[in-house]
């Protein structure tokens, strides 16, 4: 009976360890779980922050490129404009096609501008020849119309004189 009882002591504490084992092993388990589930938590909120930076860069670029677009249209529809000025192409995506097309524009304006410019001028330069031409023909028709009347007094009187010695 001793030997017995023995037996079941050393039993209860084998069974008490092993409690005690499983204790702590489930109370590693769930540390571990809490752990893995803490690293998961940090990473998913790494990786939304970076993810959120990404999404604000590649924003603020597009922001950027499209309001400088919108200033030099500004510049140009107040009549500030300097038709001299292109965008940076700085990119070959829809933003960069933007700023291309739209530097093509502004070159396509300038010359049509260059040329009005110069056909303002010769036609400036015409009209300045044309009114000097005027006013010579103005000059040249009086200097006739007084010539004119001169020969109209003479033939007056060499008419008179002819009459007085035919009477």
């Amino acid at each position: 009976a001793v030997l017995a009882g023995s037996i079941a002591d050393q039993a209860k504490n084998i069974a008490e360890i092993g409690m005690d084992d499983m204790t702590r092993g489930a109370k590693n388990a769930v540390n571990s779980l809490s752990i893995a589930s803490n690293v998961i938590n940090i990473g998913l909120g790494i990786g939304l922050l970076f993810s959120i930076g990404i999404a604000v860069y590649i924003g603020g670029g597009i922001t950027r490129s499209v309001m400088s677009v919108v200033n030099m249209v500004k510049d140009i529809a107040q009549g500030e404009g300097d038709l001299t000025k292109r965008l940076d192409i700085r990119s070959q995506d829809e933003v960069g096609d933007l700023a291309r097309w739209f530097n093509a524009f502004i070159e396509r304006l300038q010359t049509i501008m260059s040329n009005v410019r110069d056909n303002t001028m010769a036609l400036t330069t015409s009209a300045e020849e044309l009114s000097s031409t005027s006013t010579q023909m103005a000059t040249n028709a009086e200097e006739m119309s007084a010539k004119s009347r001169t020969v109209a007094a003479a033939g007056g009187q060499l008419s008179a004189n002819i009459d007085t010695m035919a009477s």
